[in-house]
């Protein structure tokens, strides 16, 4: 704040006054926009939705004084100060990149010098269906075009000579249309960042499913049920849509539910373990099978602390109820082979244990889930009661 003081008395000294602070006043404005302007935000757009599998996006910023790049951070709610990644300087101009995280919902930064606010609102990425990626809210660089005129001043489609990969071979392989080095420009992490690859990832084929033929070649993530794009090359996958019993994201077409389509940390392609944990995800209530130590009267089955869901259950499709591999006598004399072929004689002789109906589960034929619980309990053998006066028995015999 100013505080003028004014003598309306003296011969007109006192507007002159007024007229010159108006003037310092009128300067400082326009020396206050004047610096906002010096440092361009290019990327992300102001108040856009980032759909992303990891909480991690790019801000670049162009930098037209180069006084302002030794002093360029950028601030985040309650975090220490950001520094850019990299500043490059083309043509008298500056490009800074900044690597920020996010979290889940809004978040805001201020880029200073000029505190200069960006917001934008991140949402884990799970599954690409249902998610309007040519809303205009929804974040993507290359929403207008494959590599803007400023950007292609640095990302042209040169292969890194540290890549390792021949061009010339992956051209005579793959062709242009596929091939797409300008790509691991921007997106290496992508090509080299994960210990479990996708094979069109590694080999910096990005046109194989980021080429919109119908819109003349434009960069587009696939839309629909991603398995249409991914059964073009697992063309297995075809045959599970036949099948009895479907996993829920089979069912619905959307194999990036479980699958990251670039790679990850786990084998296939999976965002957590698949022998259970990435199970659990979804389903919760069998969360306390995986965990060990729980209780002293919890007695988890071994085989899915072992091998896990999927040493019984397909994470796919197959014939049979559950997504499990056999009929659940077949699957469990796998293991418990002196079972093997029995119908009847178990826990006692006469007593069935196949080809009679389930009195406990009338929908059922009587199988070894009819009185063992398949992935754990609080009494002896994994029984579904207490043994001991006959309540396993009384469930069926009252």
């Amino acid at each position: 704040m100013i505080l003028i003081k004014s003598e309306y008395g003296k011969k007109g000294r006192g507007w002159r006054r007024v007229l010159i602070a108006l003037s310092v006043l009128l300067f400082l404005s326009v020396a206050v926009v004047a610096g906002a302007g010096e440092i361009v935000v290019m990327t992300p757009m102001q108040d856009s939705i980032i759909y992303a599998r990891r909480p991690v996006t790019h801000l670049v910023v162009k930098v037209l004084n180069a006084a302002d790049v030794q002093r360029l951070q950028l601030e985040g709610e309650g975090d220490e100060p950001i520094k850019p990644s990299g500043v490059w300087s083309v043509n008298d101009e500056h490009y800074a990149h900044f690597r920020i995280g996010l979290k889940p919902g809004r978040n805001k930064f201020v880029l200073n010098p000029g505190s200069q606010t960006i917001k934008v609102s991140y949402r884990p990425l799970r599954t690409l269906i249902n998610i309007d990626f040519e809303a205009s809210t929804v974040y993507r660089f290359h929403r207008k075009e494959a590599i803007p005129a400023a950007c292609g001043q640095c990302h042209t489609a040169v292969l890194p000579a540290d890549s390792g990969l021949d061009p010339k071979e992956q051209k005579r392989m793959y062709g242009e249309f596929a091939f797409s080095p300008e790509c691991y420009s921007c997106h290496r992490s992508q090509a080299s960042g994960n210990k479990w690859q996708h094979g069109p990832a590694a080999n910096v084929l990005c046109n194989l499913c980021h080429k919109d033929p119908d819109k003349g070649g434009r960069i587009a993530i696939p839309g629909g049920k991603p398995a249409e794009n991914c059964f073009k090359c697992h063309v297995q996958g075809r045959q599970w849509g036949k099948m009895a019993h479907m996993h829920g994201p089979t069912g619905t077409g959307d194999c990036t539910i479980c699958h990251n389509p670039h790679g990850d940390e786990f084998q296939f392609q999976l965002w957590e373990d698949g022998a259970g944990k990435l199970c659990v995800a979804c389903h919760g209530d069998k969360q306390r099978f995986l965990e060990e130590g729980r209780s002293v009267r919890f007695r988890p089955h071994g085989i899915v602390q072992g091998g896990g869901c999927i040493a019984c259950h397909s994470p796919h499709a197959t014939e049979v109820r559950f997504q499990l591999y056999k009929p659940i006598n077949d699957l469990c004399s796998g293991c418990h082979m002196k079972m093997k072929g029995m119908k009847r004689g178990h826990p006692v002789g006469g007593h069935p244990l196949q080809g009679v109906r389930d009195l406990r589960r009338p929908d059922r034929e009587l199988a070894c889930s009819g009185c063992h619980n398949p992935h754990g309990s609080e009494y002896m053998y994994l029984l579904i009661g207490d043994n001991l006066g006959g309540h396993v028995c009384s469930k069926c015999h009252h």
